[in-house]
């Protein structure tokens, strides 16, 4: 009620979301609940709690409960980033990054990454996500000058952490010597943390490097395990590996030497940024998807609404009055004297 809201210094928490999940209330009743949230919400935006603002621009950005709406989703994530709420600042970054709901901008999306990074009182050691898409900007000079040593620096950071891709990047940077001294024992570690959180793509790397030795003990069990998994997760290279293990120690040998030997390494930068272009796209699918179906709703709306405001059977309706004004200057005519019988 109302007088909760006033006294209340937090957001409570939304049960709706958790019930509608778990199929204890239908669509409906969702919906309902959520227009009484959305009210609350608002009068705790007045009272300046970000927290709020992020939640209805949370909203407003996935289509939770109510229409996705990409231009309000900003205006209420821009109020939650502006309060020092880091989760909404790493939103907004990535909003400026695929221009949704504002214009596109790099270096505003840099800009955000980073204050979503650094942190503040509520999240004092920042964000992994937004350290990981800071490390990204480093890497590749977006928003930013390319620094890949700074790259290295934000990828370890949030790697140490947990950030999945910040792992495997950051063990592609070792691999290489990119931005740190190349060091194949933290490459092959790095993989492995990786690996451990279902990276297809880390399990092939520290599935090879157990079958040849590198940075690791060789133990080619344990490497031909790796390399099931990421094969079991659709890992193209990792079937091949797989038909070379099987056809035998000759073409397992000419396969690992095409992949870890110097002529791979080479190639291996070029890789790192097509991998995370592909990564980092997978990553906002869904965000777009939902922004996307967004804007053609509102296109569609756009559509009906301009039908509605036009008049239809324009033309039969101006037939009908001309017709009804001929008739009357007819009659008009015909009730003037002298009007009888002439030709």
């Amino acid at each position: 009620c109302p007088g909760n809201v006033e006294s209340s210094s937090e957001v409570p928490h939304n049960s709706a979301d958790d019930r509608f999940k778990n199929h204890e209330i239908d669509e409906k009743e969702y919906r309902g609940m959520i227009r009484e949230r959305l009210e609350k919400l608002h009068k705790y935006v007045e009272r300046g709690m970000p927290e709020a603002s992020l939640e209805i621009g949370s909203r407003y950005l996935n289509g939770q409960g109510i229409r996705p709406d990409a231009v309000a989703a900003c205006k209420y994530l821009l109020d939650a980033a502006g309060g020092g709420d880091c989760a909404a600042q790493l939103l907004v970054g990535r909003c400026y990054e695929q221009g949704v709901g504002v214009q596109c901008d790099p270096k505003k999306a840099f800009t955000w990454y980073k204050l979503a990074s650094k942190g503040n009182a509520k999240f004092p050691a920042g964000l992994p996500e937004a350290q990981h898409n800071l490390a990204v900007c480093y890497q590749f000079g977006i928003g930013t000058r390319k620094d890949v040593s700074l790259a290295s620096g934000w990828y370890k950071l949030a790697a140490r952490k947990g950030q999945m891709q910040s792992q495997c990047n950051l063990a592609i940077n070792y691999m290489l010597g990119k931005g740190v001294r190349k060091h194949l024992r933290k490459s092959a570690y790095w993989f492995l943390e990786a690996a451990k959180q279902d990276c297809a793509r880390a399990q092939l790397q520290i599935g090879m490097r157990y079958m040849k030795g590198v940075g690791v003990r060789k133990d080619e069990s344990k490497g031909v395990r790796w390399i099931k998994k990421a094969s079991k997760l659709g890992d193209e290279t990792a079937s091949k590996a797989l038909d070379a293990i099987r056809s035998g120690p000759k073409a397992t040998k000419a396969f690992l030497l095409e992949e870890l030997g110097d002529e791979h390494l080479l190639t291996a930068e070029g890789e790192l940024e097509e991998k995370f272009v592909m990564e980092h796209q997978k990553a906002q699918e869904a965000l777009s998807e939902t922004l996307l179906q967004a804007k053609e709703r509102a296109r569609r709306k756009e559509e009906r609404d301009a039908k509605s405001q036009m008049p239809s059977g324009l033309g039969f309706r101006m037939e009908k009055v001309v017709a009804e004004a001929q008739a009357e200057a007819k009659r008009r005519l015909a009730s003037q004297p002298g009007s009888q019988g002439e030709d």
